[in-house]
């Protein structure tokens, strides 16, 4: 005796598995973004990070009364913030000639308040970031 048998066709079968590949061909750019968007969302997270440093810096330096340092005839900004110290922008030179900045914002480490601040290299960009920042990504030249 034959029992009643019950599944699914051959062409029910085809079609479903048409549907499921149509679907997955539709979600699948999706899912190759969220890579990509999760790295940006990472940079913009430590970009944010690095601008409230800058500002607390900053902030740390107008709470101070804007301190400074004569190094021969130049004054330059400084402050100490979160226990190291770093030179500030500063918008004026000692001729008092503007320059492209604007007052007390960190520009580089003060390691050795003797002499005077240099110019911004790749590397006095990383030593900044990795001071400002408590928990700073690795950071390097390109």
């Amino acid at each position: 005796m034959l029992k009643n048998q019950k599944g699914f066709s051959l062409v029910e079968l085809v079609i479903v598995i048409v549907v499921v590949g149509l679907l997955a061909v539709a979600a699948l750019p999706r899912f190759l973004d969220v890579t990509d968007e999760a790295k940006k969302s990472s940079i913009e997270g430590v970009a944010g990070g690095f601008a409230t440093a800058v500002l607390s810096a900053r902030a740390q330096w107008e709470a101070e009364a804007r301190p400074s340092e004569k190094i021969g005839v130049e004054t330059y900004n400084t402050v100490n913030y979160d226990g190291v110290d770093f030179w500030l922008t500063r918008s004026k030179n000692s001729n008092n000639v503007e320059t492209d900045f604007r007052d007390g914002y960190p520009w580089t480490l003060n390691n050795n308040s003797s002499t005077a601040p240099q110019d911004i290299s790749d590397e006095t960009c990383s030593e900044l970031m990795e001071n400002l920042l408590q928990n700073p990504p690795k950071v390097g030249a390109v």
